[in-house]
């Protein structure tokens, strides 16, 4: 890649190099002694400015691929102190797994549903990201309501169990509900803010470190995978039931593996190199607002409520 008058390429651990002069890359990002920094890259996705020390002139240079969600600023959701938000939507999105009863779970629901329209996630946003996941459970509630005991109900000449319906709805409403919640979470919290809260909150460091580290190369092992993909059909591969096709995917899969452990040999030196001590650092700072305890006793108290509605009707 050619950037400012000057040749760069990047190295087997992704770092940016200069070729022929001098290049300083400037960070964009607000966050410093981030674990993966490790690697030369701005960890959290943000774009870096490349300048050419000669010359001052100044262009962008994308990452291999953005880190974080979709987040949008403008909802109210996002001025929330992040701790309390974690842990709101989170204690929510189990006592919500725990009810047993279909009209609670449809409330639950409900309430969901209130917390996105406060958000101000757009409905195209969220239907996108819905429709995968209510596909993934319906196929395995579909059958409920034709295998399931009890009461039965005729439709034309299809026959239904009552109970079968009561439990599919019950299931879906409750994957609906827990997924609205992750997904105010996921849509109105920067990422490293997230890592940070959550380390905040007595999450173990290393694991919010393999947490980070796993979804960052996911994405650059993606990278890779399309860039072989690439190269295989430039030289003329196209899959198809052969033995010499079946040979060159086990070969081309066989040198993803050995590329990404040689990656991680790499990245896990360069991290020891640098001082690594599996804590999570920031530049943002957390403080407590009265509206971060009002939303977190609105939001944990109401679930709790249904619970305890569930469980004196099922008694």
């Amino acid at each position: 890649m050619r950037v400012a008058g000057r040749e760069e390429a990047r190295d087997d651990t992704g770092s940016a190099v200069a070729r022929d002069g001098p290049l300083s890359l400037v960070r964009v990002s607000r966050l410093q002694g981030c674990v993966a920094c490790a690697n030369g890259e701005c960890f959290h996705g943000r774009r870096l400015q490349a300048r050419n020390v000669k010359g001052g002139q100044r262009t962008s240079v994308a990452m291999t691929s953005r880190f974080g969600p979709v987040v949008f600023a403008a909802s109210p959701l996002a001025r929330l102190d992040p701790r309390w938000k974690i842990a709101a939507l989170v204690l929510a999105a189990l006592i919500a797994v725990l009810l047993q009863g279909l009209v609670p779970a449809l409330i639950a629901l409900t309430a969901s549903f209130f917390l996105l329209l406060l958000s101000r996630i757009p409905l195209s946003h969220y239907c996108r990201r819905a429709a995968p996941v209510l596909l993934l459970v319906a196929l395995f509630v579909v059958w409920l309501p034709f295998v399931a005991p009890g009461p039965a109900i005729e439709i034309g000449t299809l026959t239904f169990s009552q109970r079968g319906l009561t439990r599919a709805g019950l299931v879906l409403a409750k994957a609906l509900t827990v997924f609205t919640l992750m997904l105010l979470l996921w849509s109105t919290t920067p990422l490293e803010m997230a890592f940070k809260a959550a380390h905040a909150l007595r999450v173990p460091g290393l694991i919010v470190q393999i947490v980070a580290l796993t979804y960052r190369y996911i994405f650059l092992l993606r990278d890779e995978l399309r860039r072989l993909r690439i190269a295989l059909r430039t030289r003329g591969f196209r899959g198809n039931a052969s033995l010499h096709a079946c040979r060159t995917v086990g070969h081309a899969g066989g040198s993803m593996l050995v590329r990404s452990v040689e990656r991680a040999e790499r990245v896990h030196h360069a991290m020891h190199c640098r001082g690594f001590d599996c804590q999570y650092r920031a530049l943002a700072e957390f403080r407590t607002r009265k509206g971060d305890i009002f939303f977190f006793l609105a939001v944990v108290s109401a679930p709790l409520g249904l619970l305890a509605w569930d469980l004196l009707s099922a008694g």
